[in-house]
């Protein structure tokens, strides 16, 4: 590796601690350039934490799936029992009014 690309591997290394620094991961301690466990204890602490997080995200997602699916459920069972509620006003408005013509023709 000539000079220039150490260089340019210390300035990727550099960019990439100040990133992970970036995201506030409080456990995760100030690192030295050139060493390498310290780097790999830094990219494994890091992928736990996504990992961790990662995992919260799902189970929340299917938190929030399944509550959606029981919202959904409940949404179609009301709008059965809606349709039924206003097919029987309209089959009781009919029968009042036939009620009432057979009321006229008995009066005749």
């Amino acid at each position: 590796m000539s000079s220039g690309e150490g260089e340019a591997a210390i300035t990727k290394i550099d960019t990439m601690i100040a990133l992970v620094r970036s995201c506030e991961f409080p456990k995760i301690e100030l690192i030295k350039q050139d060493s390498d466990e310290s780097l790999n204890k830094l990219l494994v602490e890091t992928f736990q934490k996504f990992d961790k997080d990662s995992q919260k995200v799902k189970n929340a997602l299917e938190e929030t799936q399944k509550k959606r699916n029981l919202l959904q459920e409940e949404y179609k069972e009301l709008t059965e029992e809606l349709e039924v509620k206003k097919f029987d006003e309209n089959l009781n408005t009919m029968l009042i009014e036939e009620c009432k013509k057979v009321a006229e023709v008995l009066k005749v």
